[in-house]
């Protein structure tokens, strides 16, 4: 079974699926696009299909650059973030929850950095996403 709710390739997801399989927590999805949307500029999202395992997953990026991806699961979502060696430390010094920072000495080093995700299920969980995008931005 993929990571993502959304597992046949042939079937690229859209925002009416979106809003069915995250349910209640589709309005704090929302409420991260809203954020992004009037903070950054050129944000766009890109389904991609990753394969079997992981399922369609969408990028969201300003510009050419990806901020996150979004990993839609039934009820609920998680976001993956990839951040370099700045940000990681960047992350170590901010006022982020305690199991935010945790997450990241953990997370595996790959090409473009060290990657880690986490559910976003209480508005706590958008505002530590809202501050994971602007430590990213700036490093």
């Amino acid at each position: 079974m993929a990571l993502s709710v959304f597992d046949e390739k042939a079937s690229m997801p859209h925002d009416d699926m979106t809003v069915i399989a995250l349910g209640d927590s589709y309005k704090l999805w929302e409420t991260i696009r809203n954020h992004l949307s009037e903070n950054y500029r050129n944000v766009t999202e890109e389904w991609k299909f990753y394969g079997k395992e992981s399922g369609w997953t969408k990028n969201i990026k300003s510009g050419k650059r990806t901020l996150f991806m979004f990993v839609p699961m039934n009820g609920k979502f998680q976001i993956y973030f990839t951040l370099g060696e700045r940000a990681v430390a960047a992350v170590h010094n901010s006022d982020l929850p305690k199991e935010i920072k945790s997450l990241v000495p953990d997370a595996k080093q790959c090409v473009c950095g060290f990657g880690f995700r986490f559910d976003v299920e209480t508005m706590l969980d958008t505002d530590a996403v809202v501050k994971l995008v602007a430590i990213k931005d700036k490093n």
